[in-house]
């Protein structure tokens, strides 16, 4: 599983294209986020790239998710995505909480 904060359709399989698939989106609450961490089988990887971004969804989530730039391709094989869904002012600099009127939804992806 990646941990990211935002779903991009290059993200898609290579192929995905050329054949039909089934892309499963859902909303999670922080609660059954934190826990499709903690009980993730071959754990998981963080994909966002911002560090004041990772900061929050760490303070969120209560464990730490470390900044990181990486390209994610899902492979066939039901890889899945929780994507913590920033929407809100841009984050100050050196965030670790919400500024007011801000929010993170979260959303469980995986390809079938």
């Amino acid at each position: 599983m990646y941990v990211c904060n935002a779903f991009s359709l290059n993200m898609l399989p290579v192929g995905f294209t050329s054949e039909l698939h089934e892309l499963v989106v859902g909303p999670v609450s922080e609660v059954v986020a934190r826990e499709l961490l903690a009980n993730v089988d071959g754990g998981w990887t963080s994909a966002i790239g911002h560090k004041d971004t990772a900061a929050v969804v760490s303070g969120l989530l209560g464990q730490e998710i470390k900044e990181n730039r990486l390209n994610v391709k899902l492979s066939d094989s039901r890889d899945s995505l929780l994507v913590a869904q920033y929407n809100g002012p841009r984050l100050p600099e050196g965030s670790t909480t919400l500024p007011a009127g801000a929010e993170i939804q979260f959303y469980w992806i995986y390809v079938l």
